[in-house]
């Protein structure tokens, strides 16, 4: 006996099963990109790190030079300058962009959690559906 209704309620939940698949398939890459991002940024911080403690060397010897070795010594404790300062932009983007990544893992919980309440009203509307016949 052909029952129609059954049959969209269980093709409908079928769908909903395969988007929760796919859903936590994507929430999946959110998390191992969130992953690398927090390893980046522990790699960047410690580079940072790093080169705040060798400005903090160059500046310590920096007064026993001669001068000519004072001004490369100066040349050098900039360019060291200049990485840290880089370090610093890329560890504030990478917060950043961690941020967004938390965001965006929660909006994909979300989604997994409405989906599944989609899929339990289906289950319950097939169980009666199948109960009328």
């Amino acid at each position: 006996m052909n029952h129609p209704a059954l049959d969209i309620l269980q093709r409908l939940l079928s769908l909903r099963q395969r988007k929760e698949r796919r859903l936590r398939q994507q929430l999946f890459c959110l998390q191992q990109e969130q992953q690398q991002q927090e390893l980046q940024l522990i790699q960047c911080r410690r580079e940072r790190h790093q080169l705040c403690q060798q400005l903090q060397q160059l500046a310590q010897w920096r007064g026993r030079l001669l001068p000519a070795q004072a001004d490369q010594q100066r040349v050098l404790q900039h360019q060291v300058y200049q990485a840290e300062r880089q370090q610093q932009k890329q560890i504030s983007a990478l917060h950043a962009l961690g941020l967004q990544q938390r965001g965006a893992i929660a909006a994909q919980q979300a989604l997994i959690r409405s989906n599944q309440r989609e899929q339990e009203k289906l289950r319950m509307l097939i169980k009666d559906e199948s109960n009328r016949y």
